[in-house]
């Protein structure tokens, strides 16, 4: 009978072996590998040690502060590029071309607040308020995680 334990980050009940939390907290999408792991993968359950939550902790609260600095930087004005991803076909191949396909990836397009082109002013207004709004979400997601 295999070993559990309380994950000291996400709180489930995980498999422990060695006295350490196993692989968890990941994705498998479309390729079938591994994306993503729970911080306390690697780290003694919580009935054995509360390490990995005082670890975790630190993590996100230094994340915070970083994240709220830079909302500030952002909102003052202080940031004067972004970079945002921009679809683009990819070059076609035979088969691509018989099923009227180019395909699609993403390349990464910088785009600065000086831009005098009207559609890049318009992007950089688009990638600002995306970004704002990202980055509030992300001191909210932290705050919540840094409470208690």
């Amino acid at each position: 009978m295999p070993t559990l334990g309380t994950c000291p980050v996400c709180e489930r009940s995980i498999r422990v072996r060695t006295g350490k939390m196993v692989h968890h907290g990941y994705q498998r999408p479309g390729s079938g590998r591994i994306v993503g792991d729970c911080f306390a993968v690697g780290l003694p359950p919580y009935e054995v040690s509360c390490k990995g939550t005082e670890k975790y902790r630190h993590v996100v609260r230094e994340k915070l502060l970083f994240c709220t600095g830079y909302l500030a930087k952002l909102r003052a004005g202080e940031i004067h590029s972004l970079g945002y991803d921009e679809r683009v076909p990819v070059p076609s191949t035979a088969e691509r071309t018989r099923r009227h396909d180019p395909g699609w990836t993403y390349r990464r397009t910088v785009v600065t607040d000086a831009e005098e082109d009207p559609q890049l002013r318009i992007r950089w207004q688009v990638t600002l308020g995306k970004m704002l709004a990202d980055t509030e979400g992300e001191v909210r997601r932290l705050r919540a995680n840094s409470a208690t």
